[in-house]
C-alpha cells in the first residue's frame, strides 16, 4: 500500500491518497445531510454508495476508466429511471449492479494486466509498467508545463 501526496501512482497495488480519503469524506457528509433533508426511498444512501464504489474501482482492483465506463454508464440511466418508477430501486440497483461490479472486477482480473490488490497472487500484471515509464511521464508533465507557461 502507497500513500501517496496528491501524485498519481504508477507502481501496482492497493492505493490511497489524500484526494481520495477527502473524496470518501465529502460523499459521507453528503450522504449524512441528505438524511436529514429526505429519509425518503434512501436516497441519502447513493453518494456513499457511489463515492466506495468507485473507491474500489480505483483504488482496491484498479480498474481502468475505459473499463469503468461499462459499470457507470449503465448504472447511471438504470439510477434514474428507478429513482422515478420502482417503489424499491435499492433492490433492482443491487441485484444488477453489485453481481454486474464483481464481474467487471473478474474480467479486469482475467484480462490483465492486473494491478490492484494482490497482483502477485492472482491476474496477469507482466508489462505494466515499462522500465522508463515513470521516465516518460515526467518528460510529459515537463513539456506540458513549458508550453503552458509560454502562452501565460
Amino acid at each position: 500500500m502507497k500513500w501517496l501526496t496528491f501524485k498519481s501512482q504508477l507502481e501496482p497495488g492497493f492505493r490511497i491518497n489524500p484526494n481520495d480519503m477527502i473524496l470518501l469524506f465529502l460523499a459521507s457528509a453528503f450522504s449524512f445531510l441528505l438524511y436529514f433533508i429526505s429519509t425518503d426511498r434512501g436516497l441519502f444512501i447513493l453518494p456513499i454508495y457511489i463515492a466506495f464504489s468507485f473507491f474500489i474501482f480505483c483504488n482496491v482492483f484498479r480498474v481502468t476508466w475505459l473499463q469503468e465506463v461499462f459499470w457507470y454508464v449503465p448504472f447511471i440511466i438504470t439510477t434514474i429511471y428507478a429513482i422515478q418508477h420502482v417503489e424499491n430501486f435499492w433492490f433492482l440497483i443491487l441485484c444488477i449492479f453489485e453481481p454486474f461490479k464483481a464481474i467487471l472486477i473478474i474480467m479486469c482480473i482475467k484480462k490483465g494486466p492486473y494491478v490492484g490488490l494482490l497482483y502477485k497472487k492472482v491476474g496477469n500484471h507482466e508489462g505494466y509498467i515499462p522500465a522508463n515509464y515513470r521516465e516518460r511521464i515526467e518528460k510529459t508533465y515537463k513539456l506540458l508545463r513549458d508550453m503552458v507557461k509560454g502562452y501565460l
